[in-house]
């Protein structure tokens, strides 16, 4: 399942980036993340390794994912390593004016329990609150 989703928050494009490339920030972002933390060495950025948990109908699962994109303050992405299912994402930021266009491109593998998400209007399992909302809060 392939899905895309774009976003106007109203930040500049530095301070969603701030936001969006702290580890500790993503279960406030990405909607059933939690207990996210750096397993590999050194500074957070693409290579650098991270577990978390991800909760969805009630279930828990550990997760294990890298970084393969880190390109301040516009690109980050993501791979599964291990886990329910497999899936990349990658989020893009651009300037529109004063805020920032977030899109959010997610990759979840073909046929998986993972592709039901958009049956419970979740377009993809990343993704919830307001637009308007800033950090230190949901984003998207």
């Amino acid at each position: 399942m392939r899905a895309s989703t774009s976003v106007i928050i109203n930040k500049p494009v530095r301070e969603v980036w701030d936001f969006i490339a702290d580890l500790n920030n993503m279960d406030k972002w990405v909607m059933g993340v939690s207990d996210q933390r750096q397993t590999s060495e050194g500074e957070f950025g693409a290579g650098a390794t991270f577990a978390s948990n991800y909760t969805y109908r009630n279930r828990t699962f550990p997760m294990t994912n890298v970084v393969t994109a880190f390109e301040p303050p516009h690109t980050y992405g993501v791979k599964s390593t291990s886990g329910p299912f497999p899936y990349e994402g990658l989020v893009i930021m651009e300037a529109q004016g004063t805020a920032t266009r977030m899109t959010n491109d997610l990759d979840a593998g073909p046929d998986s329990w993972a592709t039901d998400t958009t049956d419970d209007a979740k377009a993809a399992p990343q993704g919830a609150g307001s637009a308007e909302e800033s950090p230190g809060g949901p984003l998207v």
